[in-house]
């Protein structure tokens, strides 16, 4: 399940775009943009949405079913399933070229939040981390926490300013390219009786077993972040600004 808040400028922008883009159109895209992950995947329900007109917040809940979630070894003995913090990583999805002549415009101000919640049907090895990367132009936090066989994954990324100067652009490439290696989270099991390391008494049946996922994306600020649940209006807008 999914569960988005838009809140300020996206808020309205968000009640502009469900009173413009045809509802079916809008469903279809949702399930298309986790596709690309899931190629299985399925909405179980449509989409519900909650205007908030006092807060001016409005929010937007999903739910899906993802039959094969996870993905056995070359080895066949671990199976493995990967998160991703998809607002994220769609945002910072294309890496820019460390030499440049000109200063780079970065959005501004952007305030990103998603946190995935990960409940599991049996105890893990989860080992707990507090990750931060703090650039001039950008922060980006992860936070990693496991308690009563749930993981929670909390990411956050805010711009600080509108731009890169060319002087600057070696540390910011090379600082981007530490939070990429901290965006992607794989959960992996050892199968079968020679690897029952993570086993559960009982056992399990992991091709049939579903795991429950809650997002949570927070946005705030005056930026385009908006085009993974507004892909119609606006994708040209963000891909303008980036």
């Amino acid at each position: 399940s999914v569960e988005t808040h838009y809140k300020r400028y996206y808020a309205d922008g968000m009640r502009e775009s469900l009173a413009t883009q045809n509802h079916d159109e809008i469903k279809k895209n949702y399930v298309k943009f986790y596709e690309r992950q899931f190629p299985d995947i399925r909405a179980t329900r449509d989409f519900v949405v909650t205007d908030d007109a006092l807060a001016n917040q409005v929010t937007v809940a999903e739910a899906y079913a993802i039959p094969h979630l996870w993905k056995p070894d070359k080895d066949g003995g671990t199976v493995r399933f990967a998160f991703y913090p998809s607002l994220i990583t769609e945002y910072l999805a294309k890496l820019p070229s460390a030499t440049r002549a000109m200063p780079m415009s970065v959005p501004y101000p952007i305030r990103l939040r998603h946190q995935t919640r990960i409940p599991l049907p049996e105890s893990f090895r989860v080992t707990e981390s507090n990750d931060s990367i703090s650039d001039p132009v950008f922060s980006f936090t992860r936070k990693v926490h496991y308690k009563d066989k749930e993981v929670v994954l909390d990411y956050r990324y805010e711009t600080k300013r509108d731009y890169v100067a060319p002087d600057e652009m070696g540390r910011y490439v090379a600082n981007l390219t530490k939070v990429n290696d901290l965006l992607g989270y794989e959960l992996y099991k050892s199968v079968g009786p020679a690897h029952s390391v993570a086993k559960a008494a009982g056992g399990i049946n992991w091709t049939v077993s579903l795991v429950a996922l809650f997002g949570l994306v927070i946005w705030a600020g005056a930026a385009g972040a908006l085009y993974r649940y507004d892909p119609l209006s606006w994708s040209a807008r963000h891909n303008q600004q980036v």
